[in-house]
């Protein structure tokens, strides 16, 4: 009788074992999963401040060009009225691949957070019925990216399409 009790009691604690770590499994797996929704949750809210102070920065502030180079980024003649000669100088601007760095660091893309240098991409398009103005940056990607649309005039009373991109 005493050793069919001892063989009784090693096969429940196994039963306990699997169902104990079958659970810790479980909720280890659950918390890693919430963990990283709410990571790409924080990352895309993030991005989506980030977009909508751009646009912002665009159609709502004058701006301080020199030389054809922006020390403060804006567009606006006085809003809702974009400045067209700001916006050819943009675009100017934007041809040349080297300012490209610039233009992330000018719009605070580039950022440390806890020790490490975070790195944005931007991609900024202007179009009116006749066009495209300005064509900034590189095509965003399909995914992990947010955009805005927002609108304008320019000094000929065309209404004028502002598109942002950031990832």
């Amino acid at each position: 009788m005493g050793q069919g009790m001892k063989g009784q009691m090693v096969f429940e604690f196994v039963i306990a074992a699997v169902i104990f770590f079958g659970i810790v499994f479980y909720t280890v797996n659950y918390l890693s999963s919430s963990f990283s929704s709410f990571s790409n949750d924080l990352y895309m809210n993030d991005l989506e401040s980030k977009v909508i102070q751009v646009s912002d920065l665009l159609v709502h502030n004058q701006g301080l060009w020199e030389n054809g180079k922006p020390k403060i980024i804006g567009l606006s003649k006085e809003w809702p009225v974009l400045d067209a000669a700001k916006i050819q100088d943009f675009e100017d601007f934007c041809n040349d691949p080297a300012n490209y760095t610039y233009l992330l660091e000018n719009l605070g893309l580039d950022e440390i957070k806890f020790g490490v240098v975070q790195t944005h991409r931007i991609k900024i398009k202007i179009d009116d019925d006749s066009g495209t103005l300005v064509d900034c940056g590189p095509s965003p990607p399909e995914k992990q990216m947010v955009s805005i649309e927002r609108f304008a005039l320019s000094e000929y009373n065309d209404i004028l399409r502002i598109n942002v991109w950031i990832w």
